[in-house]
């Protein structure tokens, strides 16, 4: 072996000879199914590289023979393999169209892809005849179930491809022949194991030719939802219930991936990546402010703020101006999260590249229990409360890497707190809701913290005029902005949801 050393970053395709494929301490093969790790790619975006390419690549061009001009028709689109194929299939000049669930169409969509329909119905087949002018498509790309048979066949050209990645019983397979006996069927079943012995040169031009593709730009790694090795039952479970966008990833703690290194229980690496776009909330206030110089220092070039009731007026253009110095592109937003249109903008501004949020609850008005009225309760609790729950149900299909909650010291009722800021009943419950979200999360197998932050050293640019003494009264004891940096870096690499 001369292409590699120790301490090379690379991705590789295993056999599964004992059931476990890459589920292993160490895995040994042929370092001809071994290529080193595209620079641009973290280890969990090249870790969706291998498998699905060779499936695509070998699905489309070797059996369907794929050229300039083919329509095709790939279901499930969402999932790993539609996504590669979709990049296959637009490599070589083809005109797409898809079929996916109705709560994963809007991520297809900010893809770019625009001929998206329902997998759930047969609806679909006469819309392709309608926008084919009754042509249908060259190749058929299917996970559909023995019930679609028919209606895959309705939007098939004459003799297209037909290719099966579903398992197909024998009279399956014999009605598809029968039927339409100008169709080119395949069913097709990859067995990793049996292609590495009997197609090693096949598989070694896809690898290599797949970290070239993503190198020049040409294919993107594949969406993904990240789970860490210790968690391997909740990812398992989150595939299991379908809910996952592209891969599911486990990650290595940052220490195993060292030469020498294996197993060790350590905290897991924080991804910020230049090409995604991350989402802050809340404010616009001396902690949001940081938080964004924070995320530009950790690499970040994509930020998207948001406020509602006009608060993001008050954003200082010289801060916007110095996150754009550091290279950072700023889009500042004014939305109530609460309502459901300004979630879909919101989402539909960030795109598909959305990898990271920060959640700060928006400032309101308190006051003791007895005082509160149903606009104090409605403009603070339920606008707070409302805006996290949907920000989690727009992005639970989105490979997010993290989705961070700021919550209060739960609940406030230390006595320095009691006798301090008196009046924050419902700063407690939000943050109650918002520890508890993270939880959910979590059980869901989805990246979530809540971060139970103590008093600041400063007020806050929003906090009322009545506590801006206690503020400074509980300055000793309270966390500094670079405290708060410094610690916000160690605690997002800890596994804890709270």
């Amino acid at each position: 072996m001369t292409d590699f050393k120790v301490g090379d970053e690379v991705i590789a395709v295993s056999g599964v000879a004992h059931r476990t494929g890459c589920l292993a301490n160490f895995v040994t093969l042929n370092s001809a199914f071994v290529a080193h790790k595209p620079q641009n790619l973290t280890f969990a975006e090249a870790a969706t590289l291998p498998f699905d390419s060779l499936i695509a690549v070998d699905a489309l061009h070797a059996i369907a023979k794929i050229k300039a001009g083919d329509r095709v028709l790939i279901h499930h689109a969402a999932d790993e393999i539609g996504q590669f194929a979709m990049q296959v299939a637009q490599r070589a000049g083809a005109e797409i169209f898809v079929t996916e669930r109705l709560e994963k169409q809007n991520f297809l969509q900010s893809q770019g892809i625009q001929r998206v329909m329902n997998a759930q119905t047969h609806d679909f087949a006469a819309r392709i005849l309608a926008l084919t002018n009754s042509a249908g498509v060259d190749i058929l790309l299917n996970t559909l179930s023995e019930e679609f048979i028919d209606t895959n066949l309705a939007v098939l050209a004459q003799d297209g491809y037909y290719i099966d990645l579903n398992f197909a019983g024998v009279q399956d397979r014999q009605k598809i022949t029968q039927t339409r006996p100008d169709v080119h069927y395949a069913h097709y079943e990859f067995d990793v194991k049996d292609t590495l012995e009997t197609r090693p040169d096949f598989v070694r031009t896809t690898l290599l030719h797949t970290v070239q593709e993503i190198e020049a730009g040409t294919f993107q790694p594949l969406p993904y939802t990240l789970f860490p090795i210790t968690d391997v039952s909740s990812a398992f479970h989150f595939m299991a219930q379908g809910k996952n966008v592209g891969k599911v990833i486990l990650a290595l703690p940052t220490s195993a991936r060292a030469p020498g290194n294996f197993g060790r229980n350590e905290p897991s690496e924080l991804s910020i990546n230049a090409d995604s776009a991350y989402l802050i909330t809340g404010g616009p206030d001396r902690l949001t402010l940081d938080i964004a110089d924070w995320l530009v220092q950790q690499g970040a070039r994509h930020l998207i703020m948001v406020a509602r009731d006009g608060a993001i007026s008050k954003l200082p253009k010289a801060a916007v101006h110095k996150l754009e110095a550091a290279g950072a592109q700023v889009v500042v937003i004014d939305a109530d999260l609460s309502a459901p249109q300004d979630i879909e903008r919101v989402i539909t501004t960030a795109g598909a590249s959305l990898r990271g949020i920060i959640y700060a609850a928006d400032s309101f008005a308190n006051s003791l229990l007895p005082n509160q009225t149903t606009a104090q309760f409605e403009g603070g609790f339920a606008s707070n409360v409302q805006g996290a729950w949907n920000l989690h149900l727009a992005t639970q299909a989105l490979p997010l890497d993290f989705f961070i909650c700021f919550s209060a010291n739960p609940p406030l009722m230390d006595s320095q707190a009691m006798t301090g800021l008196q009046g924050r009943a419902i700063d407690s419950a939000i943050s109650a809701f918002l520890d508890a979200l993270a939880h959910h999360r979590r059980a869901l197998g989805l990246p979530a913290h809540s971060i139970n932050w103590s008093g600041w050293a400063e007020a806050p640019m929003s906090a009322e005029a009545g506590n801006r003494a206690t503020w400074a009264q509980t300055e000793n004891s309270a966390i500094t902005p670079e405290m708060r940096l410094q610690l916000l870096d160690i605690i997002l690499t800890q596994p804890d949801a709270q």
